[in-house]
C-alpha cells in the first residue's frame, strides 16, 4: 500500500503517470466512440480508421524504435512532441465533422504515431530512474494508469459526448493534449542511482 504513495511522493513516477493517464484518456475515448462518430463523417469509416491507427502503431514502432530515449534523462521536447501529435490528431478528428474524410484518417495516423511512441518512452525512462528496490511494483503502477485512462475515455468523455457532441468531446481531447504539452516540460534529469 505505501507503493500508491510514490504515485504523488515521486516526481518521476507522477509527471509520467500523468502523461500516460491524461494521453490514454484520449487512446481510449477514440476507440470507443469512433464507431458512431465515423457515421456522421463524410466517406468516414470505423473500420479503416482503426486498421490505419492499428498498422501506424505497428510501423512506427519499427520505424522509430531506435529514435526512443534510454539514457534515463528526461527529453522534454520529444516526449512534448509526441503529445503536440496527439493534441493535432485528436483535433483531426474533432475537425473532420466539417472538414472530411481526410482530417479524419489523417487523425488515426497521428494517433497511431503518438500511441506507438509515448508507452514506450516513458516506460523506459522509468526503468532507469526508478528506485530498485520497488522497480517492478512501481512500473505496475504505471501500467495501471495507462489502463485506468482508457477506462476514463469511455466513462468521462460518453456523458460530454451525450450533453454535446462527438466533435466537441474530440476538441476536449485535443485540449487536454495540449495542456500535457506543458506539463511534460522539465530540465533533463541525470540517471538516478539504482540503490
Amino acid at each position: 500500500m505505501s507503493s500508491f504513495g510514490q504515485l504523488v511522493r515521486n516526481p518521476h513516477l507522477f509527471k509520467c503517470s500523468v502523461l500516460m493517464l491524461a494521453a490514454s484518456l484520449v487512446f481510449g475515448a477514440v476507440t470507443t466512440f469512433i464507431p458512431l462518430y465515423a457515421g456522421q463523417i463524410q466517406g468516414g469509416n470505423a473500420a479503416v480508421y482503426l486498421m490505419l491507427q492499428a498498422a501506424t502503431v505497428v510501423l512506427a514502432r519499427f520505424l522509430f524504435r531506435k529514435s526512443i530515449p534510454s539514457d534515463g534523462k528526461w527529453h522534454s521536447m520529444f516526449v512534448m512532441g509526441i503529445m503536440l501529435l496527439l493534441s493535432v490528431s485528436a483535433f483531426c478528428v474533432s475537425y473532420a465533422i466539417t472538414g472530411g474524410m481526410l482530417f479524419f484518417y489523417t487523425g488515426a495516423v497521428l494517433m497511431g504515431i503518438a500511441q506507438a511512441l509515448l508507452y514506450p518512452t516513458l516506460t523506459t525512462y522509468l526503468t532507469f530512474v526508478l528506485p530498485q528496490a520497488r522497480r517492478n511494483v512501481l512500473v505496475g503502477l504505471f501500467i495501471a494508469m495507462a489502463d485506468l485512462g482508457v477506462s476514463l475515455g469511455g466513462m468521462v468523455m460518453g456523458p460530454i459526448a451525450d450533453f454535446s457532441s462527438y466533435s466537441l468531446m474530440y476538441t476536449l481531447c485535443a485540449i487536454l493534449g495540449a495542456l500535457m504539452i506543458l506539463f511534460a516540460y522539465g530540465r533533463r534529469r541525470p540517471l538516478a542511482e539504482s540503490s
